[in-house]
């Protein structure tokens, strides 16, 4: 990947990710750098609702950006968009702007209890882009993705729209290729040579993919990796 970036007065337009990072930590130190980002301005404050992840106002995050890990910096994580907002304080001030970091540089981050990778990082084929949660690789690769929509359906008592829930979405990713999992269904119909065990399986961890934990998914794919 490459960038312009202007160094002691003379533009480059042949740097890596790497050579804008050592430079900018040598111009503004490592903080200015992580700070760079535009000013986060939402799409539809006053929507009933919200496009984050999360209801709570700011969350803990551990960000790895550019291969440097950040720790215990106040975000929030934008689904509607797939951005990764932090809060920067205003120096002399108790004023805050929350700064939407640049996709390119991001290689993950934690939140909460789950843990984000970039997917250009897991998968190449650009069929799908964002940031998703791992939580099965092997021969196969399991991921899910957070998502919410703007629903622009308008009322006098909801006059600027709403987002919708947390909606979450499973996909298995094999041989460069994509296959969406969206029920018990489809999971057993992707191990169809295995499909009598695996539903015996199911039964027997009495497996319900609505309800199904991280652990539960890791357990079930894993089981069907060693039977496959």
């Amino acid at each position: 990947m490459v960038f312009e970036f202007q160094v002691s007065g003379q533009k480059h337009d042949s740097l890596s990710v790497a050579d804008i990072l050592e430079n900018a930590e040598e111009i503004y130190g490592p903080d200015e750098f992580l700070y760079r980002g535009q000013i986060y301005i939402p799409l539809n404050p006053k929507a009933q609702g919200n496009p984050y992840i999360t209801d709570k106002d700011w969350v803990l995050s551990d960000i790895t950006l550019v291969g440097e890990v950040y720790q215990n910096l106040e975000a929030k994580y934008d689904v509607h968009l797939d951005l990764l907002i932090i809060k920067k304080e205003i120096k002399g001030t108790e004023v805050h702007q929350p700064i939407q970091l640049n996709k390119e540089l991001v290689d993950g981050f934690t939140f909460q209890q789950h843990r984000f990778t970039k997917l250009s990082q897991v998968d190449s084929s650009g069929i799908l882009g964002g940031y998703v949660e791992v939580i099965y690789r092997d021969k196969i690769i399991f991921i899910q993705k957070f998502s919410k929509n703007f629903l622009n359906q308008y009322s006098q008592s909801n006059p600027y729209g709403s987002y919708s829930k947390l909606l979450t979405e499973y996909f298995i990713m094999e041989d460069g290729n994509i296959t969406k999992i969206s029920n018990k269904k489809s999971l057993v119909r992707y191990f169809e040579p295995i499909k009598k065990s695996l539903k015996k399986e199911m039964r027997k961890m009495n497996f319900r993919f609505k309800n199904a934990s991280s652990s539960d998914f890791y357990e079930i794919l894993s089981w069907c990796e060693r039977n496959s």
